[in-house]
């Protein structure tokens, strides 16, 4: 697998000859011995690489190479890495790293004892256990309700068919309880029912199908999560092993995770979290399930029933009835205006609930008004209802008992439950914030011990959380239960731990999103959570909630336990805190105890270090790590940045070409400038006719050219007589003549220097811009000619291009900084209606600093309508500027979240307007709570934008306290 991955980056790389990639490596500080064979052996399979210098240099010169061709969609070298450690893994044994056997793996005659789809109990499989209905055996499924997915040419079951002669990967998406699980084992039942059915564990289990499948192998994953979560998770290149040997593979998604996966990051330098998952389901075919029954499915539903109760089974009937009371009992509850009852009720009693009184006199504009009144009776109507207040449950849901799930979430608040709201509580916001193991009782006792109240607390029993919990595990109509009992562990660890149920967790999950778990929730994860993944993930999700005081101990832990990718997180806190020193040391301590962390991480916190001004702390940070490419380059631009020159110079010296480059520049700059003051003066000296030169103001070099030029003088002359430091200023008694020629004598140095040094660094000596073949570019040719006042010779510049992006937003500001907005509108306008996204978003940035916002907007909605699908989030940001309330709201209600928070931005203004800093505060810091990253920038930026620069950089840089306040910093770290 490895080895066909890395032959696919070879590719991508333009294909080198293997004699290219060896005479590559000996050209390295220091060299990189390879040979042809190795290197042939790697590409097809027939070896696996050492963790040593020769496999990091050539995955970095391949990866170099593939972006250099413009490749921009690759894996990161980390992903390749990790492959390789799979692949070494294997062919290394455990004591010493000798060659030896692979691991113990099931053997192709165990894979072949495997049974059928025909043999497997389907509730052992993930399917859900129907409700429980007097003189049914609840042990079986009740009858089959073909879905909408299975039927067409292009249906679930039709694409399985053909699959089974070649190898597929289906993945079925809908909300908890509609149905994924039965619908994919029903599909494997029709289509494949005598082939060996294979359940892993585990992603590491799945490795086995990989190395031994038998023929005609279906893979039953169920949630697809577990397999592809951690840094061992399966990707891409182990499915399409599995794909090339004619498996079948099924699995399932809910959607709020399908959407993360699928997602771009939000910002182009932000963290690409889900890069490998995007990959794997590129490979996958993809169907939806509804949660809503179609008129076919329910016609289906009615006619299955029917003969089924015929026969005796009337599971299907009463789920039937139970479903169509609850769609009734929907309808009743909306009123004669067509709004549901429950926006006229009471506000609900949680953190997203806004209570907002209006001042006719606070100076209030119509917009932000309304802005508040739609927040006063919408807001809390965007959550999703519960099911007294008009929910609908569909006939699978009513099926795995999930009305009875969430009417038991609400019952645990009443007076004879006390305990049980807090142990449900802790139980979903451990599973929604990153907990993907078991919950352990203790986890669970100490994170709900902070959810109960003062009072509750003192009067607990003994016995509190025994009676919570079991109330929380009572099994519903049979079905299932709130918090559902599971095994974990092996051997004598084995116990009895906790998931929350897929349905309860998706729906409390919504209710619950801007809601942060009080501190002993924090310090319950921090005590008794012991998966450095799972510390990884809460940790990430109070970092994106701003809740530093308890990200920081997490990543600790995480990083310190093993998981390196808590790294970047924990860095980007310590280093905005100052705590480099901390840093340094949890650093050194990781790789003492779990080796050298990747490049990418070696130098990411270097560079934060010299960012931070600590630059020597940076340089020993990058000392153990070698010589590779982005080690070396980094070396080189901190101490050019911070102009260590004499630090480059030794660089230089031992091989860094990325440091011989640098300094040639400087160089080369340094004999510039001396020969262009020795010019100047001998410009002076021929028109003195006869006077003194005495009485001359003569040219000087400023402080900092002095300083750059005396060091760079000081390094080349080191060990040998030069040109003396008194050429570097001019006094009375100075010979001008002969410190003429000591510039002349110092700026040949410098520049034969720099000459020495460019061909040490293998690139070419900068030139001077010439005419002839050096023409300018179009762009840079209309700039010059319009500095110089010629505005149409500017415009004539640019016809040749005309269509250019480029040429166009040049022509543009041009004719704008003229005051012709009409032509300047014109070129950007068609290249937007041509479907170009960045025109229309700068057009549309133009016509509104133009004061056309209305212009700007038409473009935006007429760009949206023909199917742009980018444009809308710049439509929602203008939307806000302009205080078009209405707008956004119709746009919020309709699903689009951006416009949600944008509209929060208005109403926030709108409390500002009023005197109400704090609960405008409050109202944007509740969209920080929800965990969404941005949310914490839109903050910060909204302080700064009011006059609280202060208040801005705490909040960036200590984040909030346990009461959601901007926190402050502590006396000391010790």
């Amino acid at each position: 697998m490895f080895a066909s991955e890395l032959s696919a980056l070879k590719k991508l790389a333009g294909d080198p000859l293997l004699t290219e990639i060896v005479r590559q490596g000996k050209k390295q500080i220091p060299a990189v011995t390879l040979t042809t064979s190795t290197l042939s052996g790697w590409f097809r399979g027939r070896s696996a690489p050492e963790p040593e210098p020769p496999i990091a240099f050539l995955l970095q010169f391949l990866h170099g190479r593939a972006k250099a061709r413009g490749k921009t969609d690759l894996y990161g070298v980390d992903w390749y890495e990790d492959l390789r450690v799979r692949a070494w893994n294997q062919k290394t044994a455990a004591r010493g790293g000798r060659p030896g056997k692979p691991r113990s793996r099931p053997p192709s005659s165990m894979m072949q004892e495997l049974p059928t789809v025909l043999e497997v109990d389907p509730l052992l499989m993930g399917v859900h256990r129907p409700i429980r209905v007097p003189g049914h055996d609840d042990s079986t499924l009740p009858p089959y309700v073909r879905r909408d997915v299975d039927h067409g040419a292009d249906g679930l079951r039709a694409r399985m068919r053909t699959a089974s002669r070649k190898g597929g990967f289906f993945v079925l998406v809908g909300g908890s309880s509609v149905g994924k699980s039965r619908t994919l084992y029903e599909a494997l039942l029709d289509t494949v029912p005598n082939w060996h059915l294979f359940h892993p564990s585990s992603a590491a289990d799945l490795t086995t199908a990989v190395e031994s499948a038998p023929h005609r192998l279906a893979i039953w994953l169920d949630d697809l999560r577990p397999y592809v979560e951690g840094p061992s998770g399966i990707g891409a290149p182990e499915v399409r092993a599995l794909l090339r040997s004619g498996a079948l593979i099924v699995a399932t998604m809910g959607p709020r995770h399908y959407a993360d996966f699928t997602a771009q990051p939000e910002a182009d330098d932000a963290e690409d979290r889900y890069q490998g998952k995007r990959e794997l389901l590129k490979v996958a075919h993809v169907c939806h399930l509804s949660s809503d029954f179609s008129v076919r499915e329910w016609g289906r539903a009615d006619t299955t029933a029917r003969k089924s109760a015929a026969a005796g089974d009337r599971r299907l009937q009463v789920a039937l009835m139970n479903a169509r009371s609850a769609l009734a009992d929907t309808k009743d509850t909306v009123n004669t205006t067509g709004r549901s009852s429950m926006t006229s009720g009471p506000p609900k009693k949680d953190a997203f609930s806004l209570r907002l009184s209006l001042d006719p006199e606070g100076g209030l504009s119509a917009v932000q008004s309304r802005a508040i009144l739609w927040f006063k009776e919408r807001l809390d109507a965007a959550r999703p209802p519960m099911p007294s207040e008009g929910s609908r449950f569909g006939l699978t849901q009513t099926m795995a008992a999930a009305p009875q799930l969430v009417e038991r979430w609400r019952n645990a608040d009443s007076q004879d439950m006390p305990y049980a709201r807090s142990v449900l509580a802790a139980g979903v916001d451990l599973a929604r914030l990153g907990v993907n193991s078991p919950l352990t009782p203790e986890l669970l006792k100490a994170a709900a011990w902070g959810y109960c109240t003062s009072e509750q607390r003192a009067r607990a029993t003994v016995n509190w959380f025994d009676e919570a919990l079991a109330y929380a595990r009572r099994r519903l109509l049979g079905a299932t239960s709130a918090l559902v009992p599971v095994m974990a562990g092996a051997g004598e660890a084995e116990a009895i731990c906790y998931r929350p149920a897929d349905y309860l967790l998706e729906r409390v999950s919504e209710e619950r999103r801007d809601v942060v778990p009080p501190s002993g929730f924090w310090d319950a994860c921090l005590k008794h959570v012991t998966d450095r993944r799972d510390l990884l993930e809460v940790g990430r999700s109070a970092a994106d909630r701003l809740r530093y005081i308890y990200a920081a101990p997490l990543l600790t832990r995480s990083f310190t336990e093993g998981d390196s990718e808590a790294y970047t997180l924990l860095s980007g806190i310590l280093f905005g805190q100052q705590r480099v020193g901390e840093i340094v040391q949890l650093t050194l301590d990781h790789e003492d105890r779990h080796g050298r962390l990747s490049a990418f991480a070696v130098t990411n916190a270097a560079r934060q270090m010299a960012e931070s001004g600590y630059v020597e702390e940076a340089l020993r940070h990058l000392e153990p790590h070698g010589n590779d490419f982005m080690t070396s380059f980094l070396r080189a631009k901190i101490c050019n940045d911070a102009a260590l020159l004499p630090q480059l110079a030794g660089l230089s010296a031992k091989g860094n070409t990325y440091a011989s480059g640098m300094l040639a520049l400087r160089f080369s700059e340094a004999g510039s400038v001396l020969f262009s003051f020795a010019g100047q003066i001998m410009e002076i000296l021929k028109s003195l006719d006869g006077a003194d030169a005495e009485e001359l103001p003569l040219p000087q070099l400023t402080h900092d050219q002095m300083v750059q030029v005396g060091d760079l003088l000081e390094i080349l002359f080191e060990d040998r007589p030069g040109p003396s430091s008194g050429l570097f200023s001019i006094g009375a008694g100075t010979d001008i003549t002969f410190m003429i020629g000591q510039l002349l004598e110092a700026s040949k140095a410098l520049m034969e220097e720099a000459r020495r040094l460019f061909d040490l660094a293998e690139v070419d000596e900068p030139r001077q811009a010439a005419s002839g073949d050096d023409r300018p570019e179009p762009s840079d040719l209309a700039r010059k000619l319009e500095k110089a006042g010629d505005l149409d010779g500017a415009l004539n510049a640019l016809e040749p291009v005309r269509g250019d992006q480029d040429a166009e937003w040049t022509r543009s500001s041009l004719l704008r900084k003229h005051g012709r907005d009409d032509a300047a509108f014109e070129g950007l306008r068609s290249l937007a209606e041509s479907g170009d996204f960045n025109s229309a978003i700068h057009l549309s940035e133009m016509l509104a600093d133009s004061g056309r916002a209305e212009d700007a907007l038409t473009l935006l909605r007429d760009r949206e309508r023909a199917g742009d699908p980018f444009v809308s989030v710049w439509l929602n940001y203008l939307l806000a500027e302009q205080g078009n309330a209405h707008e956004l709201a119709d746009r919020a209600m309709r699903g689009d979240d951006i416009a949600r928070e944008r509209l929060v931005h208005v109403a926030a203004d709108a409390l500002v307007g009023q005197g109400r800093q704090g609960e405008a505060f409050h109202l944007l810091r509740q969209q920080v709570d929800t965990g969404r990253k941005l949310a914490a920038t839109d903050l910060i930026q909204w302080l700064e934008r009011h006059g609280l620069a202060e208040d801005a950089a705490r909040l960036e840089q200590w984040g909030l306290d346990a009461d959601g306040d901007i926190a402050v910093p502590p006396v000391s770290f010790g």
